[in-house]
């Protein structure tokens, strides 16, 4: 059987790595959309929201999320 050097291992490590942390971030980043999607499409449907004000809900809910 063949075993990577430890070189090469700290080398996919690293890079590897990187790629958990884009995933994570993407992922917050969709959770975050899904909240505000669930939130306002109901009410834009119903007419309750319109568009001026639904673009300041989503700029409220981005700060909360900063």
């Amino acid at each position: 059987m063949l075993k990577p050097t430890d070189n090469l291992v700290k080398l996919f490590d690293a890079r590897i790595g990187k790629f958990d942390s884009q995933i994570e971030i993407k992922s917050e980043e969709i959770d975050v959309l899904t909240q505000l999607r669930d939130t306002l499409l109901p009410q834009l449907i119903s007419g309750k929201l319109r568009v001026p004000k639904a673009m300041l809900a989503v700029e409220r809910a981005l700060q909360k999320g900063e």
